[in-house]
């Protein structure tokens, strides 16, 4: 799997967590209640489910390592599935400055 790949599924990866979420929160008011909980799960169920199925149809050997990968991709599409894409990158800035010793600004 290249980068581009990756690139090109993570959005709608994004996307079907969004519709799935506000799907499942109007089945009830305790999934509404817990909305910040319903999103993770969402989006790590499709992303291992998408990760099982790449294995599958490109008849790649499954390991523990694609799905740690999957794990580590279904996180990002659920930061920025209740975040956005500007959070993200917001983030990912500061964080970067505080490694490179750049301070608090």
């Amino acid at each position: 799997m290249n980068i581009v790949t990756i690139l090109m599924v993570l959005p709608l990866l994004v996307a079907l967590t969004n519709m799935l979420t506000n799907v499942i929160k109007g089945l009830c008011d305790l999934f509404a209640d817990h909305a910040s909980l319903v999103a993770p799960t969402v989006a790590e169920l499709l992303t291992l489910l998408a990760t099982a199925a790449y294995l599958e149809i490109f008849s790649v050997t499954a390991t523990w390592y694609w799905y740690a990968g999957g794990a580590v991709a279904g996180a990002v599409v659920a930061y920025v599935a209740m975040n956005g894409y500007d959070g993200l990158y917001e983030d990912l800035i500061k964080h970067m400055k505080g490694l490179a010793g750049g301070g608090n600004e």
